[in-house]
């Protein structure tokens, strides 16, 4: 079925609205990624589901068992309690593929995702010869070429993290790329990825690895979880790989109903956050600063950002350059461990 072992996560909230076109019959879906991955399974090969887990509140699991009713009920993981945000829901899927099936390779994806990749072809305007955006339907076989390409570039070991470019920015790697139009072919680094970016949205972790340096979501800067966790792998000498050739497109923070947005619109929240991570980072390297605190204006009127400048936490470590040792300190209350499968009481 894929030629690489890996497993898929979806954390996901208030997102198992499902509506019939009269029409045509199709499905539309508010989680547009679980929807795609459902419905290329069900039209094509409903085993692909076995790989494919979802985690989701108790107050929910029924209208989402109901949406996708071919899901396998052992894959639809509830979470141990309700509104306890995503650093919850994210330390509860790391939790599960480092103890209850330990996974080497990992990708968890935002919820309402489409993803594709550069492909050579003719604009359809201008009708040249070019790399073109083409969104891909097939999300799990794309995640299967994404490990496959992965693993063929050099430095494969060191790689702790790994993503999707954001389909908004992704023009500006274009000229990187063999201008024969040989992409899939090359595997040079200088053309294909950076080894110290950001990693958001669709994400190729590494749980078994992480459970042996002690790597975890950090709940102490909710909304920032994963820009933070990208910092630890870094910060214990491996790349955050970002690969030019894959996209995603992801709709702005919070303008899609479910998921975090009720948080994202909460005065205040996010600061707490950027403060917290100004603190925790900029203390172990003295030196030059980690992390920034950025002016920036958002699509929910949040003023500030934090700013991480990725090479310097790779850099700080192998040159031994680090003089405060940090550790994320594990703080979720015990009903993180009160999670299960849906068909244990099913």
């Amino acid at each position: 079925m894929f030629k690489n072992d890996f497993k898929v996560a979806l954390c996901t909230k208030g997102r198992y609205e499902v509506v019939v076109n009269k029409t045509t019959s199709k499905p539309t879906y508010r989680a547009k990624m679980i929807g795609q991955i459902y419905d290329h399974a069900v039209n094509n090969d409903i085993n692909e589901l076995n790989i494919c887990y979802l985690f989701i509140e108790p107050n929910e699991i029924e209208e989402y068992a109901k949406a996708f009713p071919k899901w396998p009920k052992e894959n639809l993981i509830v979470l141990g309690g309700n509104d306890q945000g995503i650093s919850f829901a994210r330390q509860t899927m790391l939790n599960f593929f480092e103890n209850t099936e330990p996974t080497d390779y990992v990708f968890t994806l935002d919820d309402d995702l489409t993803l594709g990749e550069y492909q050579w072809g003719v604009h359809p305007k201008t009708g040249v010869q070019m790399y073109i955006q083409v969104m891909r339907y097939d999300p799990l076989q794309l995640l299967d070429e994404f490990m496959t390409v992965s693993k063929e570039m050099p430095e494969w070991d060191k790689v702790g993290i790994s993503s999707f470019d954001y389909q908004q920015f992704g023009w500006t790697n274009v000229k990187k790329f063999p201008a024969d139009g040989s992409l899939d072919k090359c595997r040079d680094p200088k053309a294909m990825c950076s080894n110290h970016a950001h990693s958001d949205c669709a994400v190729m972790l590494r749980p078994t690895l992480y459970k042996k340096l002690g790597i975890c979501y950090d709940s102490q800067c909710p909304l920032k979880e994963d820009r933070d966790i990208n910092a630890q792998v870094q910060y214990h000498g491996y790349y955050a790989r970002l690969i030019f050739k894959y996209l995603m497109i992801s709709p702005l923070n919070s303008t899609n109903k479910g998921g975090c947005s009720t948080f994202y619109h909460t005065p205040g929240y996010c600061d707490k956050s950027i403060d917290y991570l100004l603190e925790k980072w900029n203390k172990c390297y003295p030196k030059a600063e980690l992390v920034k605190d950025q002016k920036k204006n958002t699509s929910y009127n949040r003023t500030r950002d934090a700013k991480f400048w990725w090479r310097r936490f790779y850099h700080a470590r192998v040159n031994n350059l680090i003089k405060v040792e940090i550790e994320t300190p594990y703080l979720y209350p015990d009903i993180i461990n009160n999670a299960h499968r849906y068909s244990e009481y099913v």
